[in-house]
């Protein structure tokens, strides 16, 4: 998360968890992203670099998405490397990236729910120019959308007037939750791969039933 003076540390009480047992990951494992928070924070500054000093509200919406997009296919290449050949493809929308994911089951539903939110702001503006504004969005539908969904990271108190700040919020809790699950996702893939993860699921496998089928007796 950002660092600035000015900012409300809210990595220290970002609740990026979901329902237990709803996804493959429903919470932050700290033992298993230990090693890698330097490259996570490294990632976090470099997007906040890229949308914090956005001049107008439809540059800040366009640049936040994309830079939820990004996390987005770090996660699909961390978990999927193939998905690498498709990435820049243009029918793998932002919306059908975040589809995939969910229905993958790697992390908490709520945390996709979110991005959606931020691309379906980016687009409002994108396919609307007499858009300038947070204020000129569809009658304040996805406006009113906002701040619950930032508190549902943290529960700090916002003015929810401040579209501007609220959605910056969001794109930095959406940000970190999707590398976090991501650094995950990906180590889960490493280990599927590997030796021990093939003889690890050979015996669990073999423990849920007594009777080989046909074809282990041949």
């Amino acid at each position: 998360m950002p660092t600035n003076a000015t900012e409300p540390q809210h990595e220290k009480v970002l609740d990026i968890e979901g329902p237990e047992g709803e996804t493959i990951f429903w919470h932050s494992k700290g033992w298993l992203v230990k090693d890698r928070v330097d490259q996570i924070q490294e990632f976090m500054d470099e997007m906040w670099e890229h949308y914090r000093e956005a001049g107008d509200d439809r540059l800040l919406a366009v640049i936040g998405a994309l830079c939820v997009e990004r996390a987005v296919n770090a996660l699909l290449l961390g978990f999927a490397p193939a998905f690498e050949q498709y990435e820049g493809a243009s029918q793998f929308t932002f919306s059908l990236k975040t589809k995939i994911i969910r229905s993958l089951s790697l992390l908490p539903a709520r945390i996709l729910a979110a991005s959606d939110l931020i691309g379906k702001i980016r687009n409002e503006f994108a396919h609307h120019l007499e858009y300038k504004t947070f204020g000129d969005l569809d009658g304040g539908k996805l406006l009113r959308k906002l701040e619950p969904a930032v508190m549902t990271f943290d529960a700090y108190s916002r003015n929810e007037s401040d579209h501007r700040k609220l959605f910056k919020d969001l794109v930095g809790f959406v940000i970190l939750s999707l590398r976090v699950y991501g650094e995950q996702t990906s180590l889960l893939r490493r280990f599927l791969e590997s030796q021990a993860g093939r003889e690890n699921f050979k015996r669990w496998a073999e423990s849920r039933t007594s009777t080989p089928s046909a074809t282990e007796q041949r």
